[in-house]
């Protein structure tokens, strides 16, 4: 049993951690990094989880980020099983089922380890401040997500024990024209579905709840970063979109259509994609009555998103190499959004975007022989 749980941790739970170490950092900075101290980090995590002990909004709203986690540990571990290299796993169809269970709850444990640690500070400070029905509901929470992902990796496990498994892709119910624009739409909303609803998840909490504050507290220079560290996280979805354009889709190059069409594809592309930080920020000009300043982030977000798109053009860059890029344009982005001067960040991020795109599309090669990031 011993080694059994040791082979599941090497060849499942640390990959895990491993591929997902940037995800988990921009979460853990955006929870406890913009705080300007810790004293500040205490009582702001105070507040989160008194309000999940006690409020049913705020509970939902946990209960939903921590199903997606859970959702997200299960896309992991079916990617896994359907990998040859990982068929050693089939011989857990050769333990008892008890023992199978077991060692899948043991494995599950590792991999929700984030959600149950959070969950158990909810836990211990609901018993604490006597709100005991507020605990006990998180407690079954945290039970069902438990039997939840331990019932489906079982599930999966067996599906996969004579032939390869074949999940359907969530249903993608709207129609397109079969153009760049709806290719890549499929892609992001199919092939990348319970990444994109994690950080959409987080990314639309904190940008609705700050853009909300009270007025005379309300700091418009503080909710421009964390825009634009949102914006940054968005990274890992151009790069796939780039690389998924220049790999699986290499016939558009061939194809009749105008470099133009192309780029407000892209830019129609990220709008879409943008559509929850957008609404999330709509109290700027509701309770804030800063409409003006409301509209630069809008024109913000897009512009900048297809100028990263666009840099991915200058060289054939792995990740590493994007993510430096992707700093030094961050940090650019920053000083002009802490400035009077934020008006002109959106007019130089289209405008390079534009240069870029057309200055380097058609003489940008892909190395096909180097595996991107899928």
């Amino acid at each position: 049993m011993k080694s059994t749980g040791s082979i599941l941790h090497r060849s499942i739970a640390a990959p895990y951690y491993r591929r997902h170490a940037g995800l988990f950092l921009f979460i853990f900075f955006l929870l406890f990094g913009l705080q300007p101290n810790f004293k500040q980090t205490l009582e702001f995590h105070y507040v989160i989880i008194n309000g999940i002990a006690t409020s049913a909004g705020f509970f939902f709203i946990a209960l939903i980020i921590w199903f997606l986690f859970a959702c997200k540990t299960i896309h992991f571990f079916y990617g896994c099983i359907k990998n040859k290299t990982y068929n050693f796993l089939q011989n857990l169809n050769a333990v008892s089922p008890e023992k199978r269970c077991i060692q899948l709850l043991l494995l599950q444990l590792q991999l929700l380890a984030p959600v149950l640690c959070y969950g158990l500070a909810v836990v211990i400070i609901a018993f604490i401040n006597l709100h005991i029905a507020g605990g006990l509901m998180v407690v079954a929470a945290l039970a069902c997500l438990c039997t939840f992902t331990t019932g489906a990796a079982y599930f999966l496990l067996q599906k996969t024990k004579s032939a390869g498994l074949k999940i359907a892709l969530p249903f993608f119910p709207f129609h397109f024209r079969g153009n760049l624009f709806s290719f890549l739409l499929k892609y992001i909303f199919i092939e990348q579905f319970i990444v994109l609803l994690l950080f959409k998840s987080v990314s639309f909490s904190c940008l609705y709840f700050f853009a909300k504050t009270d007025v005379l507290v309300f700091e418009d220079r503080m909710l421009w970063l964390l825009y634009l560290i949102s914006l940054a996280g968005h990274s890992i979805f151009i790069y796939r979109n780039q690389h998924f354009m220049e790999t699986k889709m290499m016939f558009y190059r061939n194809l009749p259509v105008k470099p133009f069409a192309t780029l407000l594809s892209l830019l129609g592309v990220y709008i879409i994609v943008l559509i929850p930080e957008i609404w999330a920020l709509k109290g700027v000009a509701i309770q804030q009555h800063a409409v003006i300043n409301y509209i630069w982030m809008i024109l913000t977000g897009p512009s900048l998103l297809l100028l990263l798109h666009c840099l991915l053009y200058t060289e054939d860059m792995k990740m590493e190499a994007f993510l430096q890029l992707l700093f030094g344009v961050w940090i650019v982005a920053l000083f002009f959004s802490l400035s009077s001067y934020r008006w002109l960040l959106p007019m130089i991020c289209l405008s390079m975007a534009i240069v870029i795109f057309f200055t380097s599309y058609y003489g940008y090669e892909k190395n096909t022989e180097v595996k991107g990031l899928e």
